[in-house]
């Protein structure tokens, strides 16, 4: 009844650890729980929870960094295994040695700081046993595998489980040899207290030790806070050290300066700090983005020059802007954007083909030229000439006769423009008639354009069967009606 009686107050009251963290990095552990074990009698690895097999140890641990926690252990345990009256073994063995933590708070899988705090752990152990059936103490080298988690209570308290399974050659203790070792397990929880190891050394010598100081590498002569962390007068999240503005509050991008109108300048450079500019006019605005700013732009919705005071500049006094001006240096008219147009056509004397006669924008500021009439007569007589094969836009060879003489009245005539426009009778699908018309068409101005005339001269399309000559009533009709029309203009 005391052995039940100590195991219960040990759990609850005297299992506790100091845990260590970057900060507070040492630790010390005392723990309790209960034993198992595996050999040749057995098996009660994970059960048969009884005071006989109990166990207690004290750890001393270290924090390596985020993924390790260092630990140096003692452990007394007692060991027994109960089957029936023949087979069974009472014994007991302390053991120490060091373990590593594989931390699952690592920043990767939990947070450094995770109110559960899962891990595992490896370790070797020199393990001193005697039990009914050895001579003295004997003693074997374990290797040690298990697991653990830890639950934050409070700041500096947690709650912890612990299982570890130990490995060892050792096979006399049981009394029973069959050359596989005997096994055992420690199953422990305890609470966990952080345990700081204060000490006087400042490694940046900023007058905070390195026990309490959370940026132990400040540089020499920045100005700190209780925490050893550079000062951040207005808490800005800017240190003062880098800070501009270090007793206004600011942003990180402008360090530690404000920016009132949200211009991305901020206020100690901008010249008109409560509306939002450019960087071009150091922060006032620019209505038309001429780079004067508004308050000395004469012009401020029109964009202009600076040696203009923000309005645009007219070298030729034309009254049209140098910026729209296509001939800034030459007086001109708006019709032709600023450029001379001697002969008031509105062609511009630069694209002018004649430039002392008025002529018309489409001519190129020549005059239009009529056609003549017998050229158009020329022309209306190859309507009949020009064949293709049937219900093919294909040319036929007896054609070309025609088409040359066409070629040498566009070439003599070199203002000439050509409507060239196909027709058909009224046999078969309309639809297609259309299309059979405009290929045609099309055949006759490729056949032109190949010839040497500019394809811009000419313009080909299809009316099918809806503008005939005569009435599709007879074969000779409808002969009349599939034609090809050439009209110069």
């Amino acid at each position: 009844m005391k052995k039940i009686l100590l195991f219960i107050v040990v759990i609850c009251c005297a299992s506790l650890a100091f845990s260590q963290d970057k900060t507070d990095k040492w630790a010390l552990g005392l723990h309790a729980g209960f034993s198992g074990y595996r050999g040749d009698m057995g098996d009660n690895l994970f059960y048969q929870f009884n005071t006989e097999k109990s166990t207690y140890g004290l750890s001393v641990g270290y924090y390596i960094n985020p993924y390790l926690d260092g630990f140096a252990f003692v452990n007394y345990s007692n060991w027994a295994f109960h089957k029936n009256d023949s087979v069974h073994f009472d014994g007991n063995f302390f053991d120490y040695g060091v373990r590593l933590h594989l931390k699952l708070n690592n920043g990767k899988f939990l947070k450094e700081d995770a109110r559960i705090a899962p891990y595992f752990l490896i370790g070797s152990a020199a393990m001193f046993a005697n039990s009914e059936y050895t001579i003295g103490r004997t003693s074997a080298l374990a290797f040690e595998l298990g697991y653990g988690i830890k639950i934050r209570l409070a700041k500096d308290i947690h709650f912890q489980l612990q299982s570890v399974y130990g490995i060892t050659k050792n096979d006399e203790i049981d009394g029973l040899m069959n050359g596989k070792g005997d096994r055992f397990a420690q199953h422990t929880l305890g609470f966990v207290f952080n345990f700081p190891i204060h000490t006087k050394r400042d490694s940046d010598g900023d007058g905070v030790p390195d026990w309490k100081d959370n940026c132990p590498n400040t540089a020499m002569g920045v100005k700190v806070n209780e925490q050893g962390c550079p000062a951040d007068s207005d808490g800005d999240g800017v240190p003062d050290y880098f800070d501009k503005c270090p007793t206004v509050k600011g942003s990180i991008e402008l360090h530690g300066c404000p920016d009132t109108d949200g211009d991305g300048i901020s206020d100690d450079k901008d010249y008109c700090p409560n509306e939002k500019g450019t960087i071009a006019t150091n922060g006032c605005p620019d209505t038309d983005g001429d780079g004067v700013p508004d308050y000395m732009d004469k012009c401020p919705t029109v964009a202009g020059v600076a040696a203009n005071s923000g309005c645009p500049a007219d070298a030729d006094g034309d009254g049209i802007p140098d910026t729209k001006d296509a001939c800034p240096n030459e007086r001109g008219t708006a019709a032709t954007n600023g450029c001379p147009d001697k002969d008031g056509d509105g062609v511009a004397d630069k694209d002018d083909k004649c430039p002392d006669v008025k002529g018309t924008i489409e001519n190129n500021g020549c005059p239009m030229q009529t056609v003549k009439v017998e050229d158009q007569q020329k022309l209306d007589v190859l309507i009949h000439n020009i064949n293709f094969a049937t219900g093919s836009e294909m040319l036929l060879s007896s054609s070309y006769a025609s088409l040359d003489k066409a070629i040498i009245v566009l070439k003599e005539n070199a203002h000439y423009k050509l409507d060239i426009n196909g027709h058909t009778d009224n046999v078969g699908d309309a639809k297609k008639n259309l299309e059979l018309s405009d290929k045609r068409a099309n055949a006759v101005k490729a056949y032109l354009v190949k010839k040497g005339i500019d394809a811009a001269r000419l313009t080909a399309k299809g009316f099918g069967d809806t503008m005939p000559l005569v009435a599709n009533t007879t074969l000779q009709n409808k002969a009349q009606n599939r034609r090809v029309e050439m009209k110069l203009k």
